[in-house]
């Protein structure tokens, strides 16, 4: 009844509360051709992810007050939310629409105190980052080639992390901002992933940590170097390896000695 009006402008108090996505949508996309048309809306929600999408101008409410206003870009920065809503959020962006996306992260373990280090490639980290991130630690990482989905989940944890170009090798530059990583680490950690000429330089990043932990995995390892297997064979004279599985006690066990400590 109220989008049939032809009033100049709509008021709307929470209108997609009820509605499942589809819906939600759907009202959503009206209201927005309406704006076009030459109308306005003003509109309440509270679904941030739906207004950064569909709403050009976004104004901030915090106990009764108006504490930001602008475009979704201009209101809802990590800093901001984090405030507002006293929870640690990471902003990415919609790839089919490019509208900012606002992702709420679940609540990590207290006391940890423990700098981990992980050197991935080829999706060999995700899991591990995602459980010591949950567990409390810090996270730093590479390095990785961009667009790898290790590189990803570091970016979106806000985990310091090195990148190189895709399928280009480890340049010095790289190597040496990752070395500093893993000599601030209080444990290192070498993930399995192929290796070949172009990340080879990681197994000798992993001859400089203070702790070296290797994760082992049902599935064997790839090379294609026999310069590399050498490396991984002295590694593994070296360090020990410990199923991927249980890491993270390893890293509870870690946490526990530096705490008392």
């Amino acid at each position: 009844q109220v989008l049939l009006q032809n009033t100049p402008v709509i008021l709307l108090d929470e209108p997609t509360s009820s509605l499942d996505i589809g819906h939600e949508s759907q009202l959503l996309q009206m209201l927005r051709d309406l704006c076009r048309e030459g109308r306005g809306v003003l509109t309440a929600v509270h679904n941030l992810n739906s207004a950064a999408e569909y709403c050009d101008r976004i104004i901030m409410l915090h106990q009764g007050r108006i504490v930001s206003s602008g475009t979704p870009r201009e209101v809802f920065t990590e800093e901001h939310l984090r405030s507002w809503y006293q929870t640690e959020v990471r902003l990415g962006t919609n790839e089919a629409t490019g509208s900012l996306v606002v992702t709420a992260l679940p609540k990590r373990s207290s006391g940890a105190g423990v700098h981990v280090h992980l050197i991935g490639g080829a999706g060999s980290a995700v899991a591990l980052t995602r459980e010591l991130y949950l567990l409390g630690c810090t996270i730093s990482g590479g390095a990785a080639h961009e667009l790898d989905s290790d590189a990803k989940i570091w970016e979106s944890l806000g985990a310091e992390y090195v990148t190189v170009p895709a399928f280009g090798e480890i340049d010095r530059f790289s190597f040496q901002r990752a070395e500093a990583m893993v000599k601030q680490a209080d444990i290192t950690i070498l993930c399995s992933f192929p290796v070949g000429s172009g990340n080879q330089a990681n197994l000798e990043l992993a001859k400089r940590a203070k702790r070296l932990v290797i994760a082992e995995e049902p599935l064997e390892r790839t090379f294609f170097t026999s310069e590399a297997q050498q490396l991984f064979e002295s590694l593994k004279d070296n360090s020990p390896s410990v199923p991927t599985h249980d890491i993270a006690d390893l890293v509870r066990e870690l946490a526990g000695r530096k705490n008392k400590e």
